[in-house]
């Protein structure tokens, strides 16, 4: 009789895995997913009608509350034509706007290291020294959505592939400090730069699922 008998943590865990199991989000994951056609239609809607909305919450969420904090992940939106530039800002910051994050756009397209600083006035940026220290103080001070466009076009002689994985690294290594941040990371930048760039930075970043076709504008 004594084999049968277990401690109650071991009867809590179990208890707790067979809850689980039974939770009906659970039972939604293991259904097959061809046999869901409303979770189907709706993932359809959004990613047509609110697709950057949809992109920016899952990051967040996935960020601050599915990993606490811990190794999050930046957000990169392809351009694919130097004519969607514009609209695909706009749609960013309305979706941010929507998610009332506050945030810092950083327009990098032909400007060197202190003219892309200026939109970071934690203080004078005249090197990549203070450059970092202002990135660090958004990032880990402030909830900001720190919005990288077109950082490929900088006039930046370093390699911008290493630098855009040193910025994502501020905050994917901060729980080294003890530091949890409430602040995001997100690049909007050119598809051909994050072919170069994906053995540096692949494994930090969610990409805006899209088209290899314009979008309307």
């Amino acid at each position: 009789m004594t084999d049968n008998i277990i401690s109650f943590e071991e009867f809590r865990l179990e208890k707790k895995k067979a809850e689980s199991e039974n939770d009906p989000i659970m039972q939604i994951l293991k259904k097959d997913l061809r046999e869901q056609k409303d979770l189907v239609d709706w993932y359809l809607f959004h990613s047509s009608f609110n697709k950057y909305k949809l992109f920016l919450h899952s990051l967040f969420y996935n960020n601050h509350e599915r990993l606490k904090g811990s190794n999050p992940n930046a957000g990169f939106i392809q351009i694919f034509n130097e004519r969607q530039i514009n609209s695909i800002s706009s749609r960013t910051e309305e979706a941010l706007k929507w998610l009332n994050r506050r945030y810092i756009l950083i327009d990098c397209k032909n400007k060197t290291i202190k003219g892309i600083g200026v939109n970071l006035p934690y203080e004078k940026c005249n090197n990549f020294y203070d450059f970092f220290i202002s990135l660090q103080y958004y990032l880990f001070e402030t909830n900001h959505v720190l919005v990288f466009k077109e950082l490929s076009k900088s006039k930046i002689t370093r390699n911008k592939s290493d630098l855009t994985r040193s910025i994502i690294k501020i905050n994917d290594d901060a729980h080294i400090k003890g530091i949890t941040p409430l602040s995001d990371i997100l690049f909007i930048d050119h598809a051909s730069f994050l072919q170069k760039a994906w053995k540096n930075i692949g494994l930090y970043i969610e990409i805006l699922p899209t088209h290899w076709f314009p979008e309307k504008e």
